[in-house]
């Protein structure tokens, strides 16, 4: 097997803002798939000791995942195991609409492609929705997949098809020894984190705090902000009316989020206009920074984009700091859209809801018919080997049962002691809820987030007022929708919600 040599691969969100080891098991997938091997491959059954034989199954990669050197080994035990063939095939991920136009291409096979790309691929038909009796714990394990994600990036059109590999959700950092000296508490709330940052002088005198607002990642940092305020547990619609395509992003839940993020802008450290999450990280494990928002890639986590400020670049982990770790803060009140008006609601307990999606992985089987060797190979690559398979920076976890194994291998080496666990508790509690959102799950999706990145800068560095930016955005989303189509965008955004399309006939179950 050949495959194109091509440049290291890490999952960020650059790499679609374009136009967009060791092998670890955790102990249930391990007994599950161990008993599986047993009730199916008994060793006088000739035809179940390679039931796939004569059975080829196309391997649609992006370039750069490392499946060069990770993949032959994985690949070659599965034939042995199963008689099945393969043949892998390398597409270039920066283009928009790639892994769709790749996955065309293959007859029946596998396609590994950027998040972002799913409404693409939905559009197109793709991918294949996995089969009832696939879904189980020996199989794909369906029930596994942490509920945030299998709720929303999990579903193509509202039926179970994508097994992420890399989802990553934003966490916030902050030093635990410096707020329990203080007498403090981790934020539960924006307006909790607003009064820390504002009190840094107190509580973390001479750090500061850091947020990735760098042009790559400011459309997710904002939408991440917002989307408490704005998904209402009543409304489907979040960024446009499922009944009509209305953009909603002018909306008062998005006004007051970035009207938060315009004050607290003020008070961050000025570098974060430029800083992606590695950014935010390494100022944070440097001790520069006593709160910083960003997330973990694994061992040999990169150092970002932007220089360090100061001795950051020299400085190593101050021997006294404890890290805590907690999902980003929730809302006390949320804006319930009724028709086109709306109001604000106190409710009960803090409301807090996930931005998935803005950066990642996913792996689905395409094409009709697939053999039953495709779904088997899913399996192998995206639960037995995907620690293997995929490398740092190309994976995070994404399933109860890595959560409950060995955090090695999400983590950087800078956490220590009980941090690791800490850290995946936080992306537990972000994902252990269904109450989440997809970061702009619609066709076209880089020209509309695009226009949102271009009013963000005009709101943050003071050129336009919140509302004015928003109304902007909303006026530039209205001639989007015209250029491109608006049921066809609309259409796109209600499969991503599970609905069914309003301007082509689907006669798909929900």
């Amino acid at each position: 097997m050949r495959l194109r040599r091509a440049g290291p691969f890490v999952v960020n969100h650059a790499m679609h803002a374009a136009n967009s080891s060791r092998l670890h098991r955790s102990a249930i997938a391990g007994l599950l798939l161990a008993a599986a091997a047993l009730a199916g491959c008994g060793p006088d059954d000739e035809e179940s000791a390679a039931p796939f034989a004569g059975s080829e199954t196309e391997l649609l990669v992006p370039s750069g995942l490392g499946a060069e050197t990770a993949w032959p080994r994985i690949l070659d035990e599965w034939t042995a195991r199963t008689g099945g063939k393969f043949r892998v095939t390398p597409y270039d991920a920066a283009p928009p609409r790639s892994s769709t136009t790749a996955a065309r291409s293959a007859a029946a096979g596998i396609v590994v492609f950027p998040l972002a790309e799913l409404p693409e691929l939905v559009a197109a038909g793709m991918p294949t929705p996995i089969p009832a009796e696939r879904m189980d714990s020996a199989q794909l394990a369906w029930v596994d997949v942490l509920p945030g994600l299998r709720e929303s990036v999990g579903r193509a059109g509202g039926r179970p098809a994508v097994l992420p590999v890399a989802c990553p959700v934003f966490v916030l950092y902050y030093r635990r020894d410096l707020l329990e000296k203080a007498g403090l508490s981790p934020p539960a709330t924006w307006e909790d984190y607003a009064a820390l940052v504002e009190t840094l002088d107190r509580w973390a005198p001479g750090l500061v705090a850091v947020e990735p607002w760098g042009p790559n990642w400011r459309t997710a940092m904002f939408l991440a902000r917002a989307v408490s305020y704005c998904r209402h547990p009543e409304n489907y619609s979040v960024f446009f009316d499922v009944e009509n395509a209305q953009p909603l992003i002018h909306g008062a839940g998005f006004v007051r989020a970035l009207d938060e993020a315009r004050n607290a802008r003020i008070r961050l450290a000025p570098e974060s206009l430029g800083y992606s999450p590695a950014d935010c990280r390494r100022e944070f494990f440097s001790g520069r920074a006593a709160l910083a928002i960003a997330f973990e890639l694994g061992p040999g986590q990169p150092t970002g984009s932007v220089p360090a400020s100061g001795d950051a670049a020299a400085a190593e982990r101050p021997p006294t700091m404890r890290a805590g770790f907690a999902p980003l803060p929730g809302v006390r009140e949320v804006f319930y859209r009724s028709g086109d008006a709306g109001r604000w609601e106190r409710m009960a307990a803090v409301h807090r809801v996930t931005l998935v999606g803005f950066a990642g992985l996913g792996a689905a089987v395409v094409g009709r018919g697939p053999p039953p060797a495709a779904w088997d190979l899913l399996r192998a690559l995206t639960i037995d080997e995907v620690v293997s398979a995929f490398p740092s920076g190309a994976r995070t976890p994404c399933r109860a049962s890595q959560l409950a194994g060995p955090p090695s291998a999400w983590v950087g080496s800078e956490l220590v002691g009980t941090e690791p666990a800490e850290y995946l508790s936080a992306v537990e509690l972000s994902l252990r809820s269904e109450t989440v959102v997809a970061d702009l799950p619609i066709v076209e999706r880089a020209w509309f987030r695009n226009a949102l990145t271009i009013a963000l800068d005009a709101a943050l560095t003071g050129k336009a007022t919140s509302s004015g930016a928003l109304n902007a955005v909303a006026q530039r989303w209205g001639m989007l929708l015209e250029e491109h189509g608006p049921g066809r965008v609309l259409d796109s955004y209600r499969r991503s919600l599970g609905l069914r399309p309003l301007s082509t006939p689907d006669a798909s179950p929900q």
